[in-house]
């Protein structure tokens, strides 16, 4: 009887220690936490607001912001802020999550003034540069952008937001080499992102490194190979390499894929109109600008198209003053 006494002791025990644990701050904060961070939004929103008590108002504000955020729900992320700002919180991550919701919203200087906040709190937290970045770069100011960028990754040099868009803007300013820099960095913590590798593929042909700029795109492809500009924006690349039978192929793939996409058949035009196969250019070229008016201005400067400019139908399908295709396109 001694036994079942004992095991009976320790259930109770265990039972006790349990729910203390369970009413004990650091575990619900852990818990919260580990929802969150699984994903699991529905229940971290549910757990927060059932243990609302336990937490600080820093703490609930802040991860109840981030919750509905990631869950789409900007309106009542707004409204948290609301109540948040209310409550006078003095936490530096609280701001930063406010700033957050605001850029979400659109509210782009109520976005930058919460995140000049936060960074007033804790000048060596990292995020809210990148807010302020995110924001700038929205509004247009590309320099002030790179700047809020740069300062959160001499802060915190491997930051994913800060890296990807300081590589974005650079590319925008067309400063390509330090933009590969930081794209290439950002690669390591988002492996898929097509963007990243798009503007790369868009560095290495500038540079003309072909082969890098290739690869590129077959890798974008390998992810998702839907993507109707990736091949003819390859198919472009291979004509410039001089693989004339492959870019024939991945143009032909972007039609299959989207028949009404101009560019793989303008593309298709000038290597027809380089080797001199007269009758398939004009008909691609027909094709690409009966889809996309505005390809009557690149053509008439396309040297790649001179071998076609000797004939008369290339002025019935083009033109031959720009001022009067730009009138017309008006």
């Amino acid at each position: 009887m001694e036994w079942i006494l004992i095991v009976t002791l320790l259930c109770i025990f265990l039972y006790l220690h349990i729910t203390s644990l369970k009413n004990n701050t650091k575990y619900l904060k852990r818990t919260a936490l580990f929802l969150y961070k699984k994903g699991k939004y529905s229940k971290a929103l549910k757990f927060i607001k059932k243990h609302k008590n336990s937490f600080t108002e820093n703490f609930y504000y802040s991860l109840l912001i981030e919750i509905l955020i990631e869950s789409k729900k900007i309106e009542e992320s707004l409204i948290a802020c609301d109540e948040a700002l209310k409550c006078k919180c003095t936490d530096s991550v609280l701001y930063n999550n406010i700033s957050w919701a605001y850029f979400e919203s659109g509210m782009l200087k109520e976005a930058i003034v919460h995140a000049e906040k936060s960074i007033e709190l804790d000048q060596n937290f990292a995020a809210p540069y990148a807010n302020k970045g995110n924001c700038y770069y929205i509004l247009g100011d590309l320099k002030e952008s790179v700047h809020c960028f740069k300062k959160a990754l001499e802060l915190k040099k491997e930051l994913p937001a800060a890296l990807y868009g300081a590589g974005l803007c650079l590319y925008k300013l067309n400063k390509y080499e330090e933009s590969e820099s930081h794209l290439v960095k950002y690669l390591k913590h988002n492996k898929k992102s097509i963007n990243t590798y798009k503007m790369l593929a868009d560095i290495y042909y500038n540079r003309e490194d072909y082969d890098s700029s290739i690869l590129m795109y077959e890798t974008i492809i390998s992810f998702n190979p839907t993507i109707p500009w990736s091949y003819y924006e390859l198919g472009n690349v291979l004509f410039l390499k001089g693989d004339l039978d492959r870019a024939i192929r991945e143009l032909d793939k972007a039609i299959e894929l989207d028949d009404n996409s101009a560019i793989p058949y303008y593309y298709k035009c000038r290597i027809y109109a380089v080797f001199r196969n007269i009758d398939e250019s004009f008909q691609c070229l027909e094709k690409a600008i009966l889809r996309e008016k505005y390809l009557r201005l690149i053509a008439l400067d396309d040297n790649f198209l001179n071998n076609l400019k000797v004939y008369s139908k290339f002025k019935d399908i083009v033109g031959s003053r720009k001022e009067d295709i730009i009138g017309e396109l008006e």
